[in-house]
């Protein structure tokens, strides 16, 4: 009697156990899983996936302004009136990391932070390429400070454009996803990893997305204009 006592109590034991076991295995995974779907690791958007870069970078337009009205100048009347304030406006037409289009709708100004800002993201961006074995290249830059008569000729071009521009004020910036500066043609180059545009904008996505955890910057990922929109914040 006490033995089968015993391998009762035994049993009993070992089935709880094995429950206890289970229950914790099955709760363990399903917060991985949850972690997995809720919070990936890295949270950079998937290349190619627009919604993804969409979710990541989408400041609207009030968060922008909102930073445009405290750091930046008043609305500008035309470029003669800009090149008078170099006081407060700095040019960026050469830069050591990035390359400017060739603009219409707007010049090469912008305040001292959003330049600091600018040369940051774009020396970062060429650091990420060369530690991750690619060949270098440069970002472009495609729209800067608009004056109000630029703003005018865009609205009449364009009738989306608003009139209410961020660009106005010195402290926002517009960077191509699609149009990248390939600086190194020598033979050591061509021993690197080639870059395809998505790779690129995937990189300058890993870049933006960190100085947005840094509070540097706020970000819109525009579709149409296939650029990024960045205002910077301090």
């Amino acid at each position: 009697m006490r033995i089968r006592s015993f391998s009762n109590a035994l049993y009993a034991l070992t089935v709880i156990l094995t429950l206890s076991t289970t229950t914790a295995c099955t709760a363990c995974s399903s917060g991985d899983e949850n972690n997995k779907l809720d919070n990936p690791p890295s949270s950079i958007p998937h290349l190619g996936n627009v919604n993804r870069f969409q979710r990541t970078f989408h400041a609207l337009n009030d968060v922008h302004l909102a930073c445009a009205h405290r750091l930046g100048v008043s609305p500008i009347a035309n470029r003669k009136e800009a090149e008078a304030l170099s006081s407060k406006l700095k040019n960026i037409t050469h830069g050591e990391d990035y390359v400017i289009q060739k603009l219409t709708y707007s010049i090469p100004y912008l305040v001292r932070p959003a330049k600091e800002l600018l040369c940051d993201i774009a020396q970062t961006f060429r650091d990420s390429l060369k530690s991750k074995g690619y060949t270098d290249h440069k970002v472009t830059v495609t729209s800067v400070l608009r004056t109000e008569a630029d703003v005018k000729r865009l609205r009449r071009r364009n009738i989306n454009a608003s009139a209410k521009s961020c660009h106005r004020f010195g402290t926002t910036f517009d960077i191509s996803w699609k149009r990248f500066k390939k600086v190194d043609t020598s033979w050591f180059a061509a021993k690197r990893k080639k870059a395809s545009i998505p790779i690129l904008k995937q990189v300058l996505a890993q870049v933006l997305r960190d100085k947005q955890l840094e509070k540097r910057c706020y970000v819109k990922y525009e579709v149409k204009q296939a650029c990024f929109h960045i205002t910077v914040r301090n």
